[in-house]
């Protein structure tokens, strides 16, 4: 029996995706926490929050991300940081109007 290169899952893998998308190697990675705000804000918009109604807190959505509560947290503390949500301890997470100018 003729001995072949052994065959690893990872290499594999790598292997599928490198092909399948030529600029695999090139593609730039995206941070979770960010991801996790993209979807908030899509959350907002699909919703149809409007400003002054308030967010699932932390836990629900990272259940509903899958993500961490830290992921959350730092998602959030962007958000906030864009002016586009207000954080209250105690009060929660509530949409603000959207700041033009």
């Amino acid at each position: 029996m003729e001995q072949t290169e052994a065959f690893t899952p990872a290499a594999s893998y790598l292997a599928f995706w490198a092909a399948f998308v030529p600029s695999f190697g090139a593609m730039a990675r995206t941070k979770l926490h960010e991801q996790a705000r993209r979807c908030i804000e899509r959350l907002i918009t699909d919703r149809a929050l409007k400003p002054g109604s308030q967010l699932p807190t932390e836990t629900n959505l990272a259940s509903e991300l899958y993500v961490s509560r830290t992921t959350i947290r730092n998602a959030l503390k962007v958000l906030e940081q864009e002016g586009k949500i207000e954080r209250t301890p105690g009060r929660g997470t509530i949409v603000r109007k959207p700041h033009v100018g």
